[in-house]
């Protein structure tokens, strides 16, 4: 009888075993919080690293070949708050991990887990150079520093009079050997905003619904892309433009974490 028993524990082992082996080797999805919005493990760890590869998967899910100072190469995936089988885009950590899908090979991060030297899901990740340079603030162009992008904003003149329209023009010109990416939060790209003293007078995006989808700019080297837009100087007293200078700003619609390619120019409204 205890021989039996044991023969038949050691076959129920066996095919667990087997079970568990070809489960592993045909699942090969990021891995994700099951569902129950419980955070990360406690204990998380920070690390930085250099991006070596990166495999994405069906929009967000994404396989990073990492190079992690202090421990060597280690594969990893972001964590995302999942609701049921979705994943949440309202959970703040996983907004601030969909920064992986958009990394390319070279970028640097930092991010939080329990032991990277094991691999596994990482959170907590923060990019802290643009995409494929060195760690230095995407800004306007001529500010100093080497930029990864250009940016120039034009108006189709400077002095207007009440009633006319302003028509601008706003370029990003990636001038950087490699490809940049910018994740946008929704499928607003850019917008255009107008300042009298510090104070918005008018915004292109305001009243205008977007889709809620997360998106993204790519610009191959040396390519650009131009937006246009116009802003009409309303006529009744309520609401116009009074005369004076105004400050007109031109960025891309980017995630939080990363500072948007932004250009500005003045405007004149005359009295008359």
């Amino acid at each position: 009888m205890k021989i039996r028993c044991a023969f038949g524990l050691c076959i129920m082992v066996g095919l667990f075993a087997v079970v568990a082996g070809v489960a592993g080797a045909q699942d090969r999805r990021p891995r994700v919080d099951p569902g129950d919005g419980m955070p990360p493990p406690t204990g998380l760890v920070q690390y930085i690293a250099q991006v070596a590869e990166v495999s994405p998967a069906k929009f967000p899910f994404v396989r990073l070949n990492l190079s992690v100072e202090g421990v060597g190469n280690v594969i990893a995936e972001p964590y995302y708050v999942m609701s049921g089988s979705r994943v949440d885009y309202a959970s703040p950590t996983t907004q601030q991990n969909l920064v992986c899908y958009y990394l390319l090979p070279g970028d640097r991060i930092t991010f939080s887990v329990a032991d990277a030297a094991k691999g596994s899901v990482i959170s907590n990740v923060r990019r802290y150079g643009p995409w494929g340079q060195a760690p230095t603030p995407v800004g306007p162009s001529g500010a100093g520093g080497a930029l990864v992008v250009q940016t120039k904003l034009g108006s189709d003149k400077g002095t207007y009079a009440p009633g006319e329209t302003v028509h601008l023009v706003f370029t990003v010109t990636n001038t950087s050997p490699e490809a940049v990416r910018f994740a946008t939060p929704s499928l607003q790209k850019y917008d255009f905003i107008a300042y009298k003293n510090e104070t918005v007078i008018w915004r292109w995006s305001d009243g205008r619904m977007f889709g809620q989808a997360i998106g993204q700019i790519v610009l191959q080297p040396g390519e650009s892309v131009t937006y246009s837009e116009s802003w009409a100087l309303k006529t009744d007293p309520r609401d116009r433009a009074i005369p004076g200078t105004y400050k007109l700003v031109a960025k891309l619609a980017t995630m939080r974490d990363v500072a948007p390619p932004t250009a500005t120019t003045t405007i004149t409204i005359s009295d008359k």
